[in-house]
């Protein structure tokens, strides 16, 4: 496995979101904000993070070929 692809930028960069949005879950639902119009706001983020990333994935190696 070559770690140098595995830590790109793209991988690194949805890893800081991803973290910036559980500490945000997690702040909401210490402080009792969270309902279910937010959670599915939060939750449609971080689907959103996960599917930018994996189509940037699709498209690169598309790419390559």
């Amino acid at each position: 496995m070559d770690w140098k692809k595995l830590f790109s930028r793209k991988f690194i960069m949805t890893l800081i979101l991803t973290i910036i949005l559980l500490v945000v879950f997690f702040v909401m639902v210490k402080n009792k904000l969270l309902d279910g119009v937010t959670f599915g706001v939060w939750l449609a983020g971080l689907l959103a993070n996960f599917g930018i990333y994996s189509e940037s994935n699709i498209r690169v190696k598309k790419k390559e070929l």
